[in-house]
């Protein structure tokens, strides 16, 4: 699900393709990873006062390289698949603001939520060896939570930010920068696999 600037972009995205084409789409974003098959369902870019929800079910065979250990990151939501990395990632944007430690002007973001549930399916004969430690924060500038829960034959990922506001100035900024540098470290910490 996403609420404000990120409902908009979605919403923006959705409502300029045609559903006959979702599958299309996706799989020439896909393709550099090997493309795939499945479904991409959004939900009704018309309804303006709910949060945007989008459903995916998709399946890539080329994901990653194979071996006795597999290791990837997990980024919330779609960008989970390397070959969409390419595509408007607001996280890179809200990424750029915590270089400094200080910053003598405000800086502007993107009001609004995000919340991903993106479930794992482990390929036959591995299992799990390190999951990455679950993540919370809540402060001035918003609250982050990322979470990763280990079930029978799959890995179940839950990823939410919030941030309170467009504008931070100089004093709110350290908030900013702490909770988004632990968002950010949470998805590129990795998941590995390792052969049965």
């Amino acid at each position: 699900q996403t609420k404000g600037w990120w409902a908009w972009m979605y919403r923006q995205t959705f409502a300029s393709i045609p559903p006959s084409a979702y599958h299309r789409v996706m799989n020439t974003l896909l393709l550099p990873d090997g493309g795939g098959s499945g479904t991409f369902v959004p939900g009704n870019p018309d309804i303006l006062d709910q949060p945007f929800a989008v459903t995916a079910h998709w399946h890539t065979v080329a994901y990653t390289h194979v071996g006795d250990h597999i290791s990837f990151p997990i980024p919330s939501g779609p960008y989970l698949t390397p070959g969409l990395s390419a595509t408007a990632r607001p996280m890179e944007a809200l990424t750029r603001v915590i270089g400094p430690l200080q910053r003598q002007h405000p800086v502007t973001t993107y009001l609004g939520g995000i919340h991903w549930t993106t479930t794992i399916h482990l390929p036959s004969g591995y299992q799990v060896q390190y999951l990455p430690p679950a993540q919370q924060l809540h402060n001035q500038a918003g609250s982050f939570t990322y979470n990763l829960t280990l079930q029978e034959h799959s890995v179940i990922v839950h990823y939410t930010l919030q941030l309170q506001r467009v504008v931070y100035n100089p004093q709110q900024y350290p908030a900013l920068r702490t909770l988004l540098k632990l968002d950010y470290a949470a998805q590129q910490s990795p998941i590995i696999l390792v052969r049965q």
